[in-house]
Order: C-alpha cells, then structure tokens, then sequence
C-alpha cells in the first residue's frame, strides 16, 4: 500500500500449482497516482532421477579376467537434482570405473553413465551394489551387482614310463602339472 512518503510497498509471492508460465500485474495508488507493475514467472517440475538398470548381472566370469557393466543415472525432470548420498562398490571383486560425487547436480535433461568392473580371483558367486541417493524425493536406492567367477585352469598328474631296454630299473617317472 501507500506509504506517508508517497511511495509504495508490495510483497508478491509467486506460488504455482502446475507447471509453465503465468503473468500478472499488481497496481499501487498513491497521491501521485497508480503505478501498474508486470511480473511473470515459470514453474518446472521438480526432478526425478530414475536408473537404469537397477541391476546387473555380469555373468559368469573366469577368475583373473575383468568384465565392464554400465548403467544410466537420468534427470527426466524439469529442475536440477542433486546427489547426496554416493557409494560405490569398492574394496571387493567389483569395482566402479567412474565417479558420481555426492554433492554433484544434475541439470534438467541430463544423463550420467557410471561404469563398474568384475574382477573375480577365485571360482564362487559374489554381490555387492552401488548406494546412491538424491534430493528428488526418490529415496536410497541400490544398483544390484552380481557375477560369477569361474575356474580357468586344473592341476593333472600324468605318470609316463620312458625305458631304453625295456629292462627293470629303467623306467622313469615325470609328474607334470598344467
């Protein structure tokens, strides 16, 4: 409203109930007369960060090789989403390849790609999983990791009798291991 000095205060709140653009104006009248002010503003939806796939599997793997699995992190929102919780597999058979920081924003429209390896050492199955949580109200999620190491190689013993004579006491034996 007016005030004694003839100027005018007005507090607009812009508080949309659906996304896109609204415009308005507000007026004041004074002694000096009425000022009309335009506002306008725009409402985005709030981000959401869907991943996919929730789960990989890497199959099976023979120990001693490595396998590489990606998977997406996408704001398909309409405003930033920020990551506040990042942990990644590490210390174990898998391991990420790439780095998804928390406290990192992602823009409206963004994909990220985060990459992780299996590198089993011995025969077995073995899980773990990449904990990630935003502020898009999605809640913690879990990518699942799972893989097999398979065996890669066995031990024989081969027992060969080499004789120049065909006599006792010429046979020798050799033990060999592969």
């Amino acid at each position: 409203g007016p005030r004694a000095d003839g100027t005018c205060a007005e507090s607009v709140t812009f508080a949309p109930s659906a996304a896109g653009s609204s415009d308005g104006s507000f007026g004041c009248s004074t002694t000096a007369g009425t000022a009309t002010v335009s506002a306008s503003g725009t409402a985005t939806t709030a981000g959401a960060l869907p991943i996919s796939p929730m789960a990989i599997d890497f199959g099976s793997v023979p120990a001693g090789n490595v396998a590489t699995r990606s998977f997406t992190v996408s704001n398909t929102g309409g405003g930033p989403v920020t990551i506040t919780k990042s942990k990644p597999p590490a210390g174990g058979v898998f391991a990420a390849t790439t780095t998804l920081s928390e406290g990192a924003v992602i823009p409206a429209g963004a994909t990220l790609t985060e990459t992780v390896t299996f590198s089993p050492t011995v025969a077995g199955a073995a899980t773990d999983g990449w904990d990630i949580t935003a502020d898009d109200g999605g809640g913690a999620r879990t990518v699942a990791l799972s893989g097999t190491g398979v065996g890669t190689s066995t031990t024989t013993r081969t027992t060969l009798s080499v004789g120049a004579g065909g006599g006792a006491g010429d046979e020798k034996r050799h033990n060999k291991e592969w």
